[in-house]
């Protein structure tokens, strides 16, 4: 329908980078958004805070984040459209490592996927051990539940032979005087 992303309404360009689905890095989207802002003067200032805030500038990297920075810095752009954003981005990133991170539509990873996370144990086809392994639902789901509880059970088996080989083996080292 539309000839060019940069020929696109504001409200169409917002659910496009807003998008969760989007498979772009939040530097390309950045630079989407900033092509289409320049595209025609009068976008910058109608349309500018909320194309801007379709960008999830907290989730980029820090080094991506002082280019997007030192780049709206040198636009046309006020500072008022984008400051606030960029200070949130900034904080989140100082923040990272405390429990109480932002939490906002910003902060959300785009092209998320539902997972279960195993921690120990063996799998069927390896029979070594895992220390942790991320499984995607979709995939588990694609399994019976005959074949998932079949599978859990031989893990339980194994997890629990290797519990029992191991107090023989520390009772062993005890009676052996090791």
């Amino acid at each position: 329908m539309w000839n060019n992303f940069k020929d696109l309404p504001a409200c169409d360009v917002c659910a496009v980078l807003d998008d969760n689905d989007c498979s772009a890095t939040e530097k390309e989207i950045f630079d989407a958004a900033v092509a289409w802002l320049n595209h025609e003067v009068m976008r910058t200032m109608s349309c500018c805070a909320e194309v801007l805030a379709a960008v999830r500038f907290p989730l980029m990297s820090r080094d991506d984040l002082q280019t997007c920075a030192e780049q709206l810095a040198s636009s046309d752009i006020p500072p008022d459209y984008y400051s606030t954003l960029l200070e949130e981005a900034r904080t989140y990133h100082c923040k990272a490592g405390d429990s109480a991170v932002i939490s906002s539509r910003r902060t959300q990873m785009r092209n998320s996927v539902d997972v279960i996370i195993a921690l120990g144990g063996f799998t069927a086809s390896e029979q070594t051990t895992n220390r942790f392994q991320v499984l995607p639902i979709a995939e588990l789901l694609a399994h019976s539940t005959k074949e998932i509880r079949f599978d859990f059970h031989c893990m339980l088996f194994v997890a629990f032979c290797l519990q029992c080989f191991d107090a023989v083996g520390r009772v062993a080292g005890r009676a052996s005087g090791l």
